[in-house]
């Protein structure tokens, strides 16, 4: 559309003719239209506008800033722009699946509710909500350790769809001892640690508005007990982070590779770990059986500057392909915002992409059924995307499908 208000603007300018000034202001109300409703919606940025309009700042700066001079945030966008799809043509797609299996658990479409804190900040049902959604659209959620939803809530609403449980690890061996066993009980299938928060980024954005949780919505599974852990701050003028602070008196920053065998000692769900950047970190929790690594940046929250999750995910890809009998799934998350997306991270050697922002923009802006909307939308695009590129399941979906604006394969 961009290219369509370009050649307008360069007609107007040339020929003064009123009907091109009004198709001009046409285009540009339907590039940036405002939706009333999630159903309206034609992609997720629609939906993304929508949420928008809803939110408080508090809520929107915390979910959409990234570490420092947030490089790394823009790039995990812009990379699927130098990735280009190169389809094959007069195959049978008629028949075209988009589901795939996640250690051992099939899913309908290959994207998953990554964990993402304090869906109650975007609306009152939070992560009870984002369940439900996941399992009517035969999807899996992970939940975060930051929900602001417990364990046992967000597994009855989440019925009979799969879930799995992101860890924080505290400092408190005891009380991630708890949590894991009350993931047990409840049917979570999987804990997904998150390696790559020893210590909460430093993200400019939560310290201009000195983000704070509203005193109606609570960390629901950071406790040892039945009472939720608060955090309080005098009231003084210095920029402040109350999750920043939590983390870095209540956190394990000592966490080293020890802990993954303590873990396997502890419980029989899956383990998967979060946060892999390097090829030989990904090599190492394969030798130490990890059932699951996804390469992530954090959403780009961590450290800024480091490379996006697409470029990061292709060299790891190939270092474990070259291994006999390889059953670690392999996962990514950031800037997944189109079927296309989803194809390309596919190709480069991803089972299934997490999706963090996006659902968060479907919650505030319709509940369960924007969420559900935004799977639906993704599912459509993907389902489309498959047939024009010539393949008919994930299984065909290949690196032979891609060609790149720049060699970054050798990143």
């Amino acid at each position: 559309m961009e290219a369509i208000i370009n050649l307008l603007e360069e007609y107007f300018a040339q020929s003064k003719d009123e009907s091109y000034k009004n198709n001009l202001i046409a285009m540009k109300k339907l590039e940036h239209r405002l939706i009333s409703h999630v159903d309206e919606a034609v992609n997720l940025e629609e939906i993304q506008r929508l949420a928008f309009s809803k939110l408080s700042l508090n809520t929107l700066s915390y979910y959409m800033t990234g570490a420092n001079d947030e490089y790394t945030l823009k790039r995990n966008m812009s990379i699927y722009q130098q990735i280009f799809l190169y389809p094959s043509v007069l195959k049978d797609v008629k028949e075209s699946k988009t589901s795939v299996s996640v250690l051992g658990q099939k899913i309908s479409i290959p994207v998953i509710i990554a964990p993402t804190a304090l869906h109650k900040l975007c609306h009152p049902d939070g992560e009870e909500a984002t369940a439900r959604a996941a399992t009517a659209c035969g999807g899996l959620i992970c939940l975060s350790s930051l929900s602001s939803s417990s364990i046992s809530n967000v597994a009855k609403a989440s019925g009979d769809g799969h879930r799995w449980f992101q860890l924080y690890v505290k400092s408190d061996r005891t009380h991630t001892h708890k949590v894991i066993k009350m993931c047990e009980k409840y049917g979570y299938t999987a804990i997904v640690v998150t390696v790559d928060a020893p210590t909460l980024g430093y993200r400019d954005r939560d310290f201009k508005v000195k983000f704070a949780v509203p005193k109606n919505v609570e960390y629901e599974d950071l406790t040892t007990d039945e009472k939720t852990t608060k955090v309080e701050h005098k009231k003084d003028n210095k920029p402040k982070n109350e999750l920043f602070s939590f983390f870095a008196s209540n956190m394990d920053s000592t966490l080293t590779w020890d802990f993954i065998p303590w873990l396997r000692s502890v419980t029989k769900l899956k383990i998967i770990l979060k946060g892999v950047h390097r090829v030989d970190d990904a090599l190492k929790a394969q030798e130490m059986g990890v059932d699951g690594i996804v390469v992530s940046n954090h959403g780009a929250r961590q450290l800024d500057t480091v490379p996006s999750t697409m470029e990061m995910l292709y060299p790891i890809s190939k270092a474990l392909k070259k291994i006999k009998n390889n059953n670690m799934e392999i996962y990514v998350d950031g800037g997944i915002r189109r079927g296309t997306d989803i194809i390309k991270a596919i190709a480069l050697g991803a089972r299934a992409v997490f999706i963090g922002r996006p659902s968060l923009w479907g919650l505030a802006a319709g509940g369960q059924h924007g969420v559900e909307r935004v799977l639906e939308l993704l599912r459509q695009e993907l389902m489309v995307a498959m047939k024009l590129s010539g393949v008919s399941c994930l299984e065909d979906i290949t690196e032979d499908l891609l060609r790149f604006r720049s060699d970054f394969t050798k990143f």
